[in-house]
């Protein structure tokens, strides 16, 4: 029965060395299960409530404790230049297609490829507003955001 102690205490080192050496939140949840595995040995519990406890205890961890987890280690996402485009006022460069809404238009000096996400047509020199970006094309619609 002591072999079990030692086998889990092993597990538990070995599994938080992986934890540490990766810092993606993978495996903790699993050194909590064999921790809980070293007590249960210690109270004489077989191997075979040992097993199911270990896969008990790290499938709920890791369900119920991951997420909230996640979110509080999360880093701040950092802004980056194409988000300050967002809002900012563009001029239509040609009269975009009606069949599928493209066209061009310039934003801050910049020629951008664009589609109108609103109701009315866009013709040349009308003025539009940046809501979104998908790739290298804005997402633009007459109506400030």
């Amino acid at each position: 029965m002591e072999s079990y102690v030692i086998g889990w205490m092993i597990a538990f080192f070995v599994i938080c060395a992986i934890e540490a050496a990766s810092l993606q939140l993978v495996a903790i949840w699993f050194a909590a299960g064999s921790l809980v595995c070293v007590i249960l040995s210690l109270f004489g519990i077989d191997f075979t409530g040992q097993l199911v406890a270990f896969l008990l205890v790290s499938v709920v961890t890791l369900l119920l404790l991951r997420p909230y987890a996640l979110k509080k280690i999360k880093p701040n996402l950092i802004k980056t230049n194409v988000d300050e485009i967002l809002g900012k006022k563009a001029i239509v460069l040609q009269d975009f297609s009606e069949l599928t809404n493209e066209g061009r238009v310039q934003l801050e000096g910049v020629d951008w490829a664009a589609k109108n996400i609103g109701h009315h047509p866009l013709k040349k020199d009308d003025e539009v507003y940046v809501h979104a970006i998908k790739g290298v094309t804005v997402l633009v619609n007459k109506e400030k955001k």
